[in-house]
């Protein structure tokens, strides 16, 4: 719907402001527009929160005991 090409959209833009490809990008969602709309721009997604979110390309309970290095770590694996 709309609003999913809305989201789309934000999330090009926030990839085009900090200079980087979609591709590089990662996505934290905790919906599943917002992993479609992920999807949708080309970027990595991340489904957060006990919500059965569908087609992200990995999930997590939520951020509590979470470093960039640890998600580096298992998103690695």
């Amino acid at each position: 719907g709309l609003g999913d090409v809305y989201k789309r959209q934000v999330f090009l833009k926030g990839a085009e402001i900090l200079a980087l490809e979609p591709k590089s990008c990662i996505v934290f969602e905790d919906s599943q527009a917002g992993i479609q709309a992920a999807i949708n721009a080309g970027m990595f997604s991340v489904g957060v929160g006990q919500e059965d979110l569908e087609s992200c390309n990995f999930k997590i309970e939520n951020f509590e005991g979470m470093s960039p290095k640890k998600l580096i770590t298992q998103l690695s694996n």
